[in-house]
């Protein structure tokens, strides 16, 4: 009887440990189209870093998004940088107001293929990291 006690409370220690790791360190996640090609294809599977989203740099890969829908994309600007739409120089804010700091003021210009959009770093899943087979075939 001891046994079976010792197996249950390891067992749970164990989907314990898993449950917190996914939550708040790695998750996996299907890219959902072709809008990242070539570095990612559709159905690709990655495993996103949830603890480096508050280092992103200009060319990473991200996924981000709220409740279910997420989505895969390419950094193009961080906040402070100056980005140009129809001739118009835009610089994109590094916080929302002088005193004020929240991980929903600071912005990032991300590409998702077709489209580029604002995103707030609060809505940032995290940074894709690829393994397996190179799908970068053309």
């Amino acid at each position: 009887m001891a046994d079976v006690l010792k197996f249950i409370i390891a067992l749970a220690a164990c989907i314990a440990l898993m449950l917190v790791i996914r939550t708040y360190g790695f998750a996996l996640y299907t890219i959902p189209d072709d809008s990242l090609k070539p570095m990612l294809a559709k159905g690709q599977r990655v495993l996103v870093n949830k603890l480096s989203r508050n280092q992103l740099k200009q060319g990473d890969a991200v996924v981000f998004g709220t409740g279910g829908e997420k989505m895969a994309g390419r950094i193009v600007a961080v906040p402070g940088d100056t980005v140009d739409v129809d001739g118009e120089q835009y610089l994109i804010p590094t916080r929302c107001q002088i005193d004020y700091d929240c991980e929903y003021c600071r912005l990032y210009l991300i590409a998702t293929g077709r489209r580029q959009m604002l995103v707030p770093a609060g809505t940032v899943v995290g940074t894709v990291f690829r393994w397996g087979k190179d799908q970068r075939k053309e």
